[in-house]
């Protein structure tokens, strides 16, 4: 495993660049012959474009296209683009992760004599977008082409090895609140497997009532990491310092273990470096709805679930990979802003984009005030690192326990409440911190739970049950729920639905017209509570004892205390416009003022402080020259 010092704040700067010819094939592939522009997609591959990437947009960490998962005899192409461009991108002393689509292949070519394919309990394969199907972590052909792979690119240069969606097989769909389908693969060799390991048959419908179910989602996940650390392993015995890193998906937002298969956990201590993916790009909307979209709540959910000093990287999308246009300067640097103040690194988001007319890349000649907007601030954070190199914990008065297994168990009941409260501390300008049991909780801490059990190990703290708040009363229990026999038929519609927009090009541009996209990929819990329930939350709590900041328009606002027992003050404005701000501070405190775009300034001891803010403040009292 690798030191954390490589993977921090300012050190490191990832960028997605999925790009050269196998981009190109993918890109149309997946979206059903959609326009690309190939020459900018090629040219990320030379010298010209590794310049930019390393020295205008200052990145380090360069993740290259080596295999989309198309059969042998077309991917080496894509091999040998890898390798060629892995060359020049090492010439400018960056580093290469080497992309490797993990849990599905392109059906065509040779892959089409093949029986690696996951199934559904009716024995059919498992989309994953168009001409593309899921394949079955446990049939050993497809594993040792994963091997072979992983061999072949560090061979050609890479440094690093990314594993892209760690999906095992079929995935349940929630709709009206209930859980439909199956989850899985249902092939023999898995059928098989589980039988001789669990004495049982895989269950074909996900009723989480059943102990039975949830004893499958367990194994499912314990084989997809088991998966995974075999090929890390792997790759470390052919090259030691190998990094690895994989797209751990959206594991906060939504249910990931249940829907993928996915053990965040378990994961990332695999990883030498975690990244979520997730559609969090940070935005704040009044119109239609109060919506405050933000990695916020995902950094602070998944930290505490991370092995000490393991280091997080997030990256986010609008929409969604194919729908969105590059993003303004502002809407990239606040998403950058934020991670930073959270404590992790953004990964920059370079590739898959839409500009109306074609699928393009960060690095096309008119994207030239993103790329010097995002070199810019990348160069702040690496002249800055002492900042976050002498941050030691996360300060908070208000601890969230999390609940564990029984958020994925109860999504439908806890979820909603869960994230609500989440969001109206963020909206509200309060610092909160996730702990994953009691007895990491601070003496004088206030704590919420969503599970009666934990009052049993309180100690003295005040202990606010999140399911006693009147929101958790308006969710009842599916219609579906108490009428299961209801589930199978709108499972089959779910089911045709789904297989209609992989299947068919109509479909599919009927419904990206409707925008259902959005009901798969964006979650309903970036919105804004309603103010009787932010009244009826904050009303149990004492709001004076800590740091707090007041605002029109929210502003995050972390805490850090320092290896020498004093403040780092994180605010990001969520706004897209400059405004007005009021720190309120428990006792008088003396601050340096530093931001991207301000000369740092002292500000006189007190405890309430007026400011404006336009993108990024720090207040701390470590003055540079003690760093």
């Amino acid at each position: 495993m690798h030191n954390s010092t490589e993977f921090r704040i300012g050190n490191y700067r990832p960028i997605y660049l999925w790009a050269g010819p196998g981009t190109i094939r993918m890109n149309k592939v997946k979206f059903m012959q959609v326009a690309v522009d190939e020459k900018v997609h090629i040219d990320a591959h030379k010298p010209e474009s590794a310049e930019l990437v390393v020295n205008k947009l200052y990145q380090n960490w360069i993740h290259l296209t080596y295999s989309w998962g198309f059969p042998p005899e077309i991917e080496i192409e894509d091999w040998n683009s890898f390798e060629a461009a892995t060359r020049e991108y090492h010439k400018l002393g960056a580093k290469v992760f080497a992309y490797i689509q993990s849990s599905n292949c392109v059906y065509s070519g040779s892959f089409m004599q093949k029986d690696w394919y996951a199934l559904t309990p009716q024995g059919k394969k498992i989309y994953y977008y168009s001409d593309r199907y899921m394949t079955c972590f446990q049939h050993q052909e497809w594993l040792d082409y994963l091997r072979e792979r992983v061999a072949d690119a560090i061979n050609r240069g890479a440094d690093g090895i990314f594993f892209d969606n760690m999906w095992y097989g079929l995935q349940p769909n929630s709709l009206y609140k209930t859980w439909l389908g199956g989850a899985g693969c249902y092939c023999p060799t898995c059928q098989a497997k589980y039988s001789d390991e669990m004495g049982k048959s895989i269950p074909v419908f996900t009723d989480l009532k059943r102990k039975e179910v949830l004893e499958y989602i367990d194994w499912r996940a314990s084989k997809m990491t088991e998966v995974i650390n075999q090929l890390t392993m792997y790759a470390r015995s052919i090259k030691p310092d190998v990094v690895i890193s994989a797209n751990d998906y959206d594991p906060i937002m939504r249910p990931a273990k249940l829907i993928f298969g996915i053990d965040f956990p378990a994961l990332a201590r695999i990883q030498d470096i975690t990244m979520i993916e997730n559609f969090a790009l940070p935005k704040w909307e009044t119109q239609p709805e109060r919506l405050l979209v933000n990695n916020a709540v995902t950094v602070r959910n998944t930290q505490p679930l991370l092995p000490p000093k393991k280091h997080l990287s997030v990256l986010s999308y609008d929409i969604g990979i194919g729908f969105d246009p590059v993003y303004p300067p502002h809407r990239i640097l606040t998403g950058m802003a934020e991670a930073a103040a959270l404590g992790c690194s953004m990964t920059t988001k370079g590739t898959e984009y839409h500009d109306g007319e074609k699928m393009t890349l960060l690095t096309a000649p008119e994207y030239t005030e993103q790329q010097q907007a995002i070199g810019n601030f990348h160069r702040w954070l690496e002249e800055n690192q002492w900042i976050y190199q002498t941050q030691s914990e996360r300060c908070a008065k208000i601890a969230i326990l999390y609940p564990g297994d029984l958020l994925w168990q109860q999504w439908h009941k806890i979820a909603p409440v869960y994230f609500a409260v989440q969001q109206t501390f963020l909206v509200n300008g309060i610092p909160w911190k996730v702990i994953t049991s009691m007895e990491k909780a601070k003496p004088d801490d206030q704590i919420i739970i969503f599970n009666e059990k934990e009052i049993h190990h309180a100690h003295n703290n005040k202990i606010i049950n999140g399911m006693n708040l009147s929101l958790a009363d308006t969710f009842s229990e599916s219609f579906f729920e108490r009428n299961p026999s209801l589930k199978r038929p709108l499972a089959s519609i779910s089911e045709q639905l789904i297989r209609g927009y992989h299947g068919n090009k109509v479909m599919r541009r009927f419904m990206d017209w409707l925008g259902m996209a959005k009901l798969i990929t964006h979650t309903p819990f970036f919105k804004v509570p309603d103010v009787s329930f932010q009244q009826e939350l904050l009303g149990k709590l004492n709001l004076e004892s800590f740091f707090r900041v007041i605002s029109q328009h929210p502003v995050l606002i972390d805490v850090w205390k320092t290896e020498q027992d004093k403040f780092h003050i994180h605010l990001v404005n969520y706004s897209s416009q400059k405004q007005p701000i009021l720190l309120k501070s428990p006792l008088p405190q003396k601050y340096t003022l530093l931001s991207p775009d301000e000369i740092p300034q002292d500000l006189q001891a007190r405890t309430d402080v007026q400011m404006e803010i336009d993108l990024y403040n720090i207040l701390t009292t470590i003055e540079k020259e003690n760093k």
